[in-house]
């Protein structure tokens, strides 16, 4: 018996259904596809802000409350913080100085660069900063030995040190005062090198200059707490040693290749510990 064929009308209308079918999968896969980049870019957007805040806010927790900033910029663009890394106990009052230092671990110590050191006024409780020159040596324990500052043993992978500090002091600390050595660290909001066009956060020290992430939104910016204000204000204080905390505007981005960039508004507030007042 003979088998009939498909008629030209019935594979017409085959191809006219299989061209439908496939147009609605491709409209699925371009939807589809859109939405992934979309999603991406939000998960940029949020790396970018959450991974800068990270980084500010590691420093800004160890930050000293009134000596905290050294620098700030009228268009808040600029901060420059003093970051103590290793703090301990003067052993002697005349410049220069010696300290017994509390253990801390070589990545640490060798990840840092000294840019200073601050001792603490027993009288009025405020920390005298020595910036000018002022360098860090190898000191001798039997100049703690003699005026009785105990030795502190190294634990755990930290290694304590004892240190020689020079620099006009600005007054004359008591033996057995806290003493803190820190880092200068400026964060800056500057053009990108890692998405060039683009608005990028770099942090740097005597040693190094890295962008630290990219893309951000051109509002981002830092402003100040100054006081017992609870509003922050855009533009630094007279006196730095006011300024009692700072307003993180970290607004990163995420790109979309043909399409506006998803930002990820984040705002949060950093306030530094240990007021006198």
């Amino acid at each position: 018996m003979g088998r009939r064929g498909v008629t030209l009308v019935e594979l017409l209308v085959a191809i006219v259904i299989a061209g439908l079918v496939g147009a609605a999968m491709l409209q699925v896969m371009l939807a589809d596809a859109k939405a992934s980049r979309q999603r991406e870019a939000w998960r940029a957007a949020r790396a970018v802000s959450r991974g800068s805040v990270n980084r500010l806010l590691t420093d800004l927790r160890m930050a000293e409350a009134e000596g905290a900033v050294a620098a700030a910029s009228a268009d808040g663009q600029t901060i420059t913080l003093r970051v103590p890394y290793a703090m301990g106990i003067l052993c002697n009052n005349t410049a220069p100085v010696t300290a017994r230092l509390m253990p801390v671990d070589t990545p640490s110590w060798d990840g840092a660069t000294y840019s200073g050191f601050a001792w603490r006024d027993t009288l009025s409780g405020a920390y005298v900063y020595v910036t000018s020159g002022t360098t860090l040596t190898n000191g001798s324990a039997s100049v703690c030995t003699t005026n009785s500052v105990a030795d502190i043993p190294s634990s755990g992978g930290a290694t304590s040190r004892v240190v020689q500090l020079s620099g006009a002091l600005g007054g004359t600390p008591a033996i057995g005062t806290p003493v803190l050595l820190f880092e200068s660290v400026q964060y800056r909001f500057a053009p990108s090198t890692l998405v060039p066009g683009q608005l990028g956060l770099w942090r740097t020290t005597a040693a190094l200059d890295e962008e630290v992430a990219a893309p951000f939104n051109a509002s981002s910016r830092f402003s100040y707490f100054v006081g017992n204000a609870t509003t922050p204000q855009t533009t630094p204080p007279g006196s730095l040693s006011s300024i009692r905390g700072l307003d993180l505007v970290l607004h990163g981005q995420g790109e979309v290749p043909g399409a506006a960039a998803k930002t990820m508004n984040l705002r949060t507030a950093a306030f530094f510990k240990n007021r006198r007042d």
